[in-house]
């Protein structure tokens, strides 16, 4: 199979996806011709030319050739012509944040006829947007932290007034679109909410502000598959040193290893918490029209009994293989279903009728 892994882009998250590349890039050359296309941090695609992936060499410009796609043919460009490297079967999502979570880039892709791992792109756009996803959420009766939405054009004080009258401190200050706790903060009073505004407006024009809940426990849940078949993961608990879960739990545990897969984590779980977890990630999966492999954040207050679903990753770190590796689904087999799942999805969006005739003219 030629199939290309995806990733970089024009995103906070840009260096996460590298290393989720590099991953998964190692396990897919295993047993399919793979080529490693790169989007820089302004949007512009590369073929990264070696065939062992050195983290640090992104940033070389000698190891990235431009390239160009058309029908589903990847092409080396020149000033002269394209060279022809290869035809394209699927393309592995390993961006994070940004146009490539958002679905932006999975659109363009498709639209020159390539499947690709994650999806549909209405999916990819709710779960990029904070604010979205709880409203669709809500409308399925599944519980969210309450919370408010909030523009960058908006008087500053008036958004703390409101914040005070709506919410209520301590509360928690997210980008709306943002990813891997970047930018998220939280606030005990007015003047720290102020603080944390300006920070989190320099990553996103509305920003999403939640009751902070105190005394609560994080979990994890992945989902792979389709509308045809669902494989729910079993639950894990990430563990934190402060307050959030941050950026150096998720991705820098001990001080060194990067990636997700290495985050700390507990397994210990509550059957009834773990049951219900599934049942709500499937359900999501589902209803949103998801195929790939996509990991729900859930927040449980322990306080008041409450669960609630706290974010949807729609690419996620490391693309969650840890979860299905501790179900006996090796990586090797995890890349190749959803390979599988992303051609097998590509066609069947294919086989819809775009035709009609209006005589409109």
């Amino acid at each position: 199979m030629n199939v290309i892994v995806v990733f970089g882009g024009k995103s906070i998250e840009h260096d996460v996806s590298v290393i989720t590349a590099k991953q998964i890039y190692d396990v897919a050359k295993i047993k399919h011709n793979v080529k490693l296309v790169y989007i820089d941090k302004n949007g512009q695609y590369y073929l990264y030319n070696s065939e062992e992936f050195v983290l640090k060499d992104i940033t070389k410009k000698n190891k990235l050739e431009h390239i160009t796609i058309q029908n589903k043919t990847l092409y080396k460009t020149s000033l002269f012509r394209n060279k022809k490297v290869m035809m394209i079967d699927c393309a592995i999502m390993c961006c994070h944040g940004g146009d490539g979570e958002s679905g932006i880039v999975e659109a363009y892709l498709n639209s020159l006829g390539i499947p690709t791992t994650a999806g549909s792109v209405a999916a990819l756009s709710v779960a990029m947007d904070k604010w979205l996803t709880k409203t669709c959420l809500k409308g399925q009766n599944i519980k969210t932290v309450i919370g408010e939405k909030y523009n960058i054009d908006e008087d500053e004080n008036s958004i703390v007034n409101d914040i005070k009258n709506k919410i209520g401190f301590p509360v928690i200050i997210k980008p709306c679109t943002g990813g891997s706790s970047i930018g998220i903060a939280i606030a005990k009073n007015e003047e720290e909410c102020k603080k944390c505004l300006a920070v989190a407006f320099e990553f996103d024009n509305n920003i999403v502000v939640e009751k902070a809940i105190d005394n609560f426990d994080e979990y994890n849940c992945a989902v792979m598959g389709d509308s045809q078949s669902v494989v729910v993961s079993n639950i894990d608990m990430p563990l934190r040193k402060d307050e959030i879960l941050s950026f150096k739990d998720k991705y820098m545990s001990n001080g060194k290893k990067k990636g997700m897969k290495f985050q700390k984590r507990s397994f210990d779980i509550n059957k009834k918490i773990s049951d219900k977890i599934q049942k709500i990630s499937k359900e999501i999966f589902l209803s949103l029209g998801f195929y790939g492999v996509i990991r729900i954040d859930y927040i449980f207050d322990k306080t008041n009994k409450q669960l609630y679903v706290n974010e949807i990753n729609a690419i996620p770190g490391s693309l969650a293989v840890y979860f299905f590796n501790r179900l006996s689904i090796n990586s090797i087999s995890f890349v190749d279903k959803l390979i599988e799942i992303g051609i097998k999805n590509y066609n069947k969006q294919q086989k819809i009728n775009k035709n009609y005739i209006t005589n409109l003219f």
